[in-house]
């Protein structure tokens, strides 16, 4: 099993949306629909769907959204530790997506800013059949980035547990304070943008070069959208992996399905090159198809496809 941890989110996507309507007027448009995101929900759906098992640990709140979450998580989830929290809503973001797949966000954390260090039972995911642990947000969960989730993370090392770490594409972040996690982390798959918050560096090799430097212990890959991904293994030299040829409809959660893909390939027993390329496949399915990840297809279909 690989546990999901963090953020999760109910997504209300307007689509499609070339321009903002005026203050005061209402504009017409084809959908609105809610669907779930963030890291928890978009992970865990493509290891679910990549054949992987799945448990999640996330917080919510006490109203409707959170009803939604739950009663959808528990759809695909072999485990959920869920914490309601009855003085925080729901998190949820408002996607407004353009016809040609970029969006934009507007984001409430709600709950989110007060997961922590509690809420993830090391113990009883490894006494569950646990291998691995991702967690996403860094950085938008207040009350463990820093020192308490390098604890974590750090725990669950020891613990046999391999540590992968996410981050959302927010300029004004405390970067500097992500630094002091990454020895912690085994996996870390941030995209060139995120990369250069953190190392300063324009240049993906550069960046993945830092970020290993930084104390990230087996693998960083570098997301580039249509141009790609770099992935630099911490014991081998680094490869550019071409991305794969798709038409693109809906971006959202392209990232979290190839981190999804890469932890997929690595519990079956693929290296990091292999599992890189299978990741590179999953993140362009993933854009396929309107919602996070409803394009990813089997794992064999994905084998099929390398």
């Amino acid at each position: 099993m690989i546990v999901v941890a963090g953020l999760v989110s109910a997504d209300l996507i307007a689509a499609p949306l070339e321009r903002l309507p005026s203050w005061g007027l209402l504009d017409p448009i084809e959908r609105i629909e809610v669907q779930l995101g963030g890291a928890v929900a978009n992970t865990g759906a493509a290891l679910h769907r990549l054949g992987i098992p799945v448990g999640t640990i996330y917080r919510i709140g006490e109203d409707p959204l959170g009803e939604i979450i739950q009663k959808s998580i528990a759809t695909w989830a072999a485990t959920q530790w869920v914490t309601i929290d009855p003085q925080a809503p729901t998190p949820a973001t408002v996607v407004l997506l353009k016809s040609d797949g970029d969006r934009a966000f507007l984001h409430a954390s709600g709950a989110a800013i007060h997961f922590q260090e509690g809420d993830v039972p090391l113990e009883a995911l490894c006494a569950q059949g646990a291998r691995a642990l991702h967690l996403g947000y860094a950085l938008l969960l207040p009350a463990l980035d820093g020192a308490p989730m390098a604890r974590l993370l750090c725990k669950a090392q020891e613990l046999g547990l391999l540590t992968s770490l996410d981050v959302t594409s927010t300029p004004n972040l405390n970067w500097p304070l992500l630094k002091e996690v990454l020895p912690c982390v085994d996996a870390f798959c941030p995209n060139h943008h995120e990369a250069q918050f953190v190392t300063q560096e324009k240049d993906p090799e550069q960046a993945a070069e830092a970020l290993l430097n930084l104390g990230v212990r087996q693998v960083v890959a570098i997301k580039m959208g249509a141009q790609g991904a770099y992935l630099r293994p911490a014991k081998r030299s680094g490869v550019w992996l071409p991305a794969y040829p798709v038409r693109p409809v809906d971006t959202t959660g392209a990232g979290d399905a190839f981190i999804g893909g890469l932890l997929a390939a690595w519990y079956r027993g693929l290296d990091w090159l292999e599992a890189g390329r299978i990741a590179s496949i999953v993140g362009a399915l993933a854009t396929t198809a309107s919602g996070a990840g409803r394009g990813i297809e089997t794992w064999d279909e994905v084998v099929a496809r390398l």
